[in-house]
């Protein structure tokens, strides 16, 4: 059913729809909340307890543990180091002069691919949820920035008129690397 993230507990939620016993891996991955040395911690026990609204027989198997062993890493993991840094992007222009200016947020200098989305049809065009309304690689320098991108065609007179409310941005590296966010449009 998914989990719960909270500061340093996650609780995970599992339904079972048969009768029959499962089974249910889940992961976790830690990225270094800490500024110090790695902590020296050889063994975790996580222990897990299930419930149910009806009639259990025997609750001796209600209740688990399972010890593993945490070791450092082979190397750093690869975060990416960029960011859609808004969640508002601002409408420059109307009519066949449409602009958005999303604010983008980089840790040295990239070259990145940006892409707008529609979330949903957009009155009175043919555009659907996931057609692209404007994209453009472009070259970003170190710390936040607006990336400003022309949004053409029939998708320039709709985001220009305020049809457009939201969309998501999608922003992704060389390496592959992505990031997206729902931004609203003002």
């Amino acid at each position: 059913l998914g989990n719960d993230p909270q500061p340093k507990t996650r609780v995970f939620r599992f339904t079972n729809p048969t009768s029959s016993t499962l089974t249910a891996r889940i992961g976790l991955l830690c990225l270094e909340t800490r500024t110090g040395p790695a902590l020296a911690v050889s063994s975790i026990t996580n222990s897990a307890h299930v419930a149910t609204s009806s009639n259990d027989a025997t609750t001796a198997d209600d209740d688990s543990s399972a010890t593993f062993t945490a070791t450092a890493g082979s190397g750093p993991v690869a975060v990416p180091r960029f960011s859609v840094a808004a969640t508002t992007a601002r409408v420059i222009g109307a009519g066949a002069r449409t602009r958005l200016a999303i604010p983008v947020r980089t840790a040295g200098t990239q070259r990145l691919t940006v892409k707008v989305v529609a979330l949903r049809r957009v009155a009175g065009t043919t555009f659907r949820r996931g057609d692209v309304l404007a994209s453009d690689r472009v070259l970003v320098r170190t710390g936040r920035q607006d990336v400003r991108l022309a949004v053409r065609g029939r998708a320039a007179r709709a985001v220009g008129a305020g049809r457009v409310e939201r969309v998501r941005v999608v922003v992704v590296a060389r390496s592959g690397q992505r990031d997206a966010r729902t931004v609203r449009l003002r």
